[in-house]
This record gives C-alpha cells, structure tokens and sequence, in this order.
C-alpha cells in the first residue's frame, strides 16, 4: 500500500499559517505590553521622547498620572505627587511653552496638572475650590478659559458655579490659589480681585473677569474665557481686610468693595479702598469719600 505524500502546496500552507499565527501571537504580545501605558501626549526632543498618560493596573484600573521618559533602551517612568483623586479625567493634553521651557498642560474636568519636561516633574494638583461643596451634577467644578501670565507664574481660569480663579504656580510642589473677592453672587462678567501676600508680608492685588463674549455651547451662563489680568498694586504694605474671609461662591450677600488701610508714617493709616463693580483701587482722600458714601462692611 503506498503512502500519501503531501502536495507541495500543502506543505506551503502549513508553513505559512504557522508563521502568521507566531506572528499574530507576538504582535498580541506587543500590544498587551505596549496599552499598559495609555500615551495621551508625546514629543521627542534631544533625543529623549516624553510621553504623558497612566498605567493599566490589575483588574482593569488605572495608576496615577505618569511622565514616561524614553532615551535609547532606557524608560523612566516618573509619577505625578500623590492624589486622593484617582478617577483622573483626562480631556485633553497641550505642549505648551512656560519660561521658555516645553510643558505638557494636562487638563482634567476639574483640575490642571503641568509637567515639566526639562526638569522631568509633574505637578502638585491644581484644583479651584478646594473645599467647596458642589451640587450633585457632574457640571459644576468644570475648568476652562486658561491663561498664564507675569512671567508665567500665574495661571487665571474659570470654572463652573465657581468662577474665575487664580494661581501662583512659581512653585510647582506647592501652587497656591489666591484669595478672592467679586461684587456679585455668582459669574455675570463682573470684575474678581485677587489679594496675595508675599514673604516679606507685603500684599499684590490684581484684576480679571470673565470674557462675555465667549459663552460655552453646552452650559447655561458659562464663560469659557477669561480677560487679561492686570496689577492694581504689587508690593504694597498693607493691613488686610477684617473679618473672616469667605469665598464668594459662599457668601450670598457679598460686598461692593473691600477696605485696605496702608501703614503711613507716625502710625497714620491712608484707606486703599478696591472698588468691587469697577475693578479699581481708590486711595487717600478720594477713598475717604468713596467710604462716606457706601456702607461700612
């Protein structure tokens, strides 16, 4: 009885299946590996690509923002600080320049992160309204309208149901909000002022608002951009306002302006008043009369 030999064509066949399923398996292989790593922003610079995103953990969850720095054969993985928000939502990541530097801006909904490439560091957290309590929609706390300024230390933004804020970010371990203060319960266009204290115990004042003009296509009575901000004064000793300080999206009966007084010679104090519906800083004499006509706070 003669055996069966096989056809060349078979032997072919065989052949090729076995190398497009090592094929497929490798490449399977390849891709488990490679979506550990979810890349939301990437760019090679000096022969280093930087890549921001987070690692796939076990059972499918998600590990803190990381900078992924790969040089040759080498990947750094470098963590953002540690954040009690795990459920990171990230919209959307930039590659923007800060002191002259490439940055990765990555926005979530409800806080900012900035990574530094040259100096291979993320952020701390840079959320509005730490503390406050929103409704139940998932809406309110929304961030948007961004900008940097003086020098790129400052970031200015709005949020929703919580309206314009401002940050010091010269310090990326530690950026601070500043106190602020507006003429009106809740965001209609109104001027914000922000009061920061230096080290020397010195006080900055500054100004920004909404921009009317450009409104958001999904939510009601929401700006989506923010005006320039300018100085009213920098480096002004100052006693600060009295009282307990409440932010605005908490106090439902704000004031029209807020009372500074300068320390002057021979223990004298000068009002510095700041005009809260005009945005404008009033002194000395013209504040005194400003005063006589408005309530005391």
């Amino acid at each position: 009885m003669k055996m069966m030999q096989k056809k060349p064509y078979t032997l072919i066949f065989i052949l090729t299946s076995l190398l497009m399923f090592s094929n497929l398996y490798g490449y399977a292989q390849h891709q488990y590996k490679t979506e550990t790593f979810g890349v939301q922003k990437e760019y090679t610079h000096r022969g280093k690509t930087y890549q921001v995103g987070r690692l796939l953990l076990k059972d499918f969850k998600y590990g803190s923002l990381t900078l992924r720095v790969i040089e040759k054969d080498t990947i750094r993985d470098i963590p953002a600080p540690m954040d009690e928000y795990p459920d990171l939502e990230m919209s959307r990541s930039d590659l923007i320049q800060l002191h002259g530097h490439p940055f990765f801006f990555v926005i979530d909904r409800y806080r900012v992160y900035l990574v530094d490439l040259e100096n291979e560091k993320i952020s701390a957290r840079i959320q509005p309204g730490l503390g406050v309590e929103y409704g139940d929609d998932s809406i309110s706390g929304t961030v948007s309208g961004f900008q940097f300024f003086d020098g790129d230390n400052y970031l200015l933004g709005i949020a929703v149901s919580y309206g314009v804020f401002c940050f010091n970010i010269s310090d990326l371990d530690e950026p601070k909000e500043l106190s602020r203060y507006t003429g009106h319960y809740g965001d209609r266009g109104q001027p914000y002022f922000f009061l920061e204290q230096n080290a020397d115990g010195s006080y900055n004042g500054m100004v920004s608002r909404s921009d009317t003009m450009k409104k958001s296509d999904y939510v009601s009575n929401f700006y989506t951009g923010t005006q320039q901000a300018t100085y009213l004064f920098r480096d002004a000793h100052l006693m600060p306002p009295s009282g307990t300080y409440i932010n605005p999206v908490n106090d439902e009966t704000p004031k029209s302006f807020v009372l500074f007084y300068e320390k002057g010679t021979n223990g004298k104090k000068i009002p510095w008043v700041v005009d809260l519906k005009k945005g404008i800083v009033i002194k000395g004499e013209a504040a005194k009369h400003f005063l006589d006509k408005h309530q005391q706070p």
